[in-house]
């Protein structure tokens, strides 16, 4: 099976400035791949101590915080989530008991997926 996927990745530096990498730019999934990595390891520790303060964390559509992940004004309580997974090219986050989604966004519209992904999987799953 072929998908047509288009990959853009854009980065904002702690100084303000910012850079878009698309499909111009030789090997972009791999380079993509290795923008997520270091991005996820240098914001992560920053990420987890905003959390374990009390802070909620912001991710565009979604946030997360000890009560739990949010979408909007709904939040899913931690014990509550079943999962959090990344399907081609979506996020996808399960409530317990349920057959469909407690809520889904485009990975593409996900500032700092990654970081997300880690804060969420790590919190739940204890």
């Amino acid at each position: 099976v072929r998908t047509n996927t288009t990959h853009i990745y854009k980065v904002r530096l702690t100084d303000g400035r910012k850079f878009v990498f698309n499909g111009q730019v030789d090997k972009i999934a791999g380079l993509g791949s290795a923008l997520q990595q270091q991005c996820a390891a240098g914001m992560l520790p920053r990420a987890r101590e905003a959390y374990q303060a009390g802070e909620r964390v912001d991710f565009g559509p979604f946030s997360v915080s000890r009560a739990g992940i949010a979408k909007g004004r709904a939040t899913l309580p931690w014990e509550q989530v079943e999962n959090v997974e990344l399907r081609q090219g979506v996020l996808h986050i399960r409530k317990k008991g349920e057959r469909r989604d407690w809520a889904f966004a485009m990975a593409s519209k996900i500032p700092n997926l990654p970081v997300l992904m880690a804060l969420a999987n790590q919190r739940f799953l204890r």
